[in-house]
């Protein structure tokens, strides 16, 4: 099937090129789709059939209406409402929560009817299908001149795929913040796209900048539904038009924001799935920018999480991506910042020794710092020489130098600023783990009772992790009163409990 590019106004596009274009981002054939579609159903706990010639029905011309079961599925898969694949639902208040669906109907055999013949006209399900075909129809192609359409609708799609889905799973946490609120595209009520100026750029830049400082004092629960609305507004502007040089502003700045709602999905609530489809989108950003010190800095992030999953080859793999946009031109503190990250990763992934080599790369980086010919971006706002020290002391605690890493540690600690509280409970359980490495377990579950005191101010997910993995270690003491009292103190508060319970 062609589809057409929009590079003729007068000439209708063939197909559903939203949906096609959403598949092809995947880089998923008709077949592989189909596949991915029924596994999705499967986890949500459901037994759907797709087939390929559904699949083409979408796609098609004047596709039908999926009908709700499928739509909620197709909605997991894509991460974006079923109005954005190119459908219009007649029955669906765009943008709120969505109810549970209920289930289709069901062959003789109790499994749920493949899509292909629940939308077959005739007998009952024909007559289902006539009252969901007037109220569900497709929306009309975007006929727009002097820009392609399809690749605006490429851009917008892949953006709302990462933000609109980490909007409605990142939230609904034990803490109480609701969903945030998704957005529409930019476009006036005649549906045509809104452009942008150099005064709406500015203003977008100084609210990236202003939620970037607040990262390190509001609770991240609360921050992060302002900061996912921030950048489905940048995803919505830029489907607009404007200069090319305010777009490259505006894409750049965009980026930042969604780097910023992916370190709060990974690094503070642990939801690592919206982390990665932010990470995505910010990149699709940094692309638009061609800010290749962005890229560089947005896919090192993103290579902790298959780290974190043992998952070395897609990790290591993620870091050449970052070294090899970094080779462009990065200020020495990015690049002390990198090998840094790159240390941290081996470590976890149990090459010690490469990561101890690492830690001296970034050392010899940061040290070139204020000779570099690069000047460091204003993002870069979460590394210097003390968060190395922190890096440093994690890595020779796995390289087997207690000595060296609690010197680094210590360092950190003392340097650290009063608005990088939530690096002092990472900085705090690394000092315990030494302690029970060395069996100086009283003296861990004193340090532990410091990071946790910390982290009911600040909290962060990470650090978490970081505590609870520490007392794990400490299993075979847990019989003596140190560790008892430890084990009261992380388990016995409501706030304590609700993080098992998530």
């Amino acid at each position: 099937m062609q589809v057409d590019s929009g590079s003729s106004p007068g000439k209708k596009p063939a197909g559903n090129t939203a949906l096609k274009a959403l598949r092809l981002s995947r880089h998923w054939t008709q077949a592989e789709f189909a596949a991915e579609f029924e596994k999705a159903s499967r986890a949500l706990g459901k037994v759907l059939s797709l087939s390929v010639r559904q699949v083409r029905r979408w796609e098609s011309e004047d596709p039908p209406c999926p009908l709700p079961a499928y739509q909620r599925v197709l909605e997991e898969v894509f991460g974006v409402s079923v109005a954005q694949m190119g459908f219009q639902v007649g029955w669906s208040v765009p943008w709120a929560p969505r109810p549970e669906p209920s289930q289709p109907p069901t062959a003789a055999t109790g499994r749920a009817a493949p899509e292909a013949e629940l939308e077959e006209d005739g007998g009952a399900g024909g007559t289902q299908h006539g009252r969901m075909a007037g109220l569900c129809r497709t929306r009309p192609a975007d006929r727009s001149g002097g820009h392609d359409p399809v690749k605006r609708r490429e851009f917008v799609t892949s953006a709302a795929a990462a933000l609109t889905v980490a909007g409605a799973a990142g939230e609904n946490t034990a803490y109480g913040a609701e969903a945030p609120e998704r957005m529409p595209a930019a476009a006036d009520p005649a549906g045509r796209a809104v452009p942008f100026d150099r005064q709406m750029v500015d203003g977008y830049e100084f609210i990236t900048s202003q939620q970037r400082s607040l990262y390190y004092t509001v609770p991240p629960a609360r921050m992060y539904s302002p900061a996912v609305a921030h950048a489905q507004l940048g995803a919505a502007l830029l489907s607009g038009t404007g200069p090319q040089t305010q777009r490259s502003r505006l894409a750049g700045s965009l980026a930042e924001a969604s780097l910023l709602a992916a370190r709060l999905a990974f690094f503070d609530l642990k939801k690592a799935e919206p982390a990665r489809m932010h990470y995505r989108n910010a990149l699709v950003a940094a692309r638009e920018a061609d800010d290749h010190q962005l890229g560089s800095a947005i896919l090192a992030h993103l290579a902790f999480i298959p780290a974190w999953d043992g998952k070395a080859g897609e990790s290591r793999d993620l870091m050449r991506a970052a070294y090899a946009h970094a080779a462009r031109g990065v200020s020495a503190v990015q690049r002390s910042w990198l090998h840094a990250v790159d240390a941290e990763i081996e470590a976890r992934l149990g090459d010690n020794k490469r990561a101890v080599d690492l830690i001296g790369r970034a050392e010899e980086a940061l040290s070139d710092a204020d000779r570099s010919a690069v000047p460091d971006p204003e993002w870069l706002d979460y590394f210097d020489a003390t968060r190395l020290n922190g890096f440093k002391g994690f890595c020779h605690i796995n390289g087997g130098s207690p000595e060296l890493a609690q010197e680094a540690l210590l360092c950190s600690l003392m340097a650290l600023k009063p608005n990088e509280a939530k690096q002092r409970t990472i900085v705090l359980a690394d000092m315990a783990d030494i302690h029970v490495r060395t069996k100086e377990i009283e003296q861990a579950c004193v340090t532990l009772e410091r990071a946790l005191v910390n982290l009911d101010k600040h909290w962060y997910g990470i650090g978490w992790d970081r505590i609870y993995n520490v007392r794990r270690k400490m299993d075979n003491f847990e019989d003596t009163r140190s560790v008892r009292e430890l084990d009261m103190r992380m388990n016995s508060s409501w706030g304590a409990t609700m993080r098992l319970a998530t």
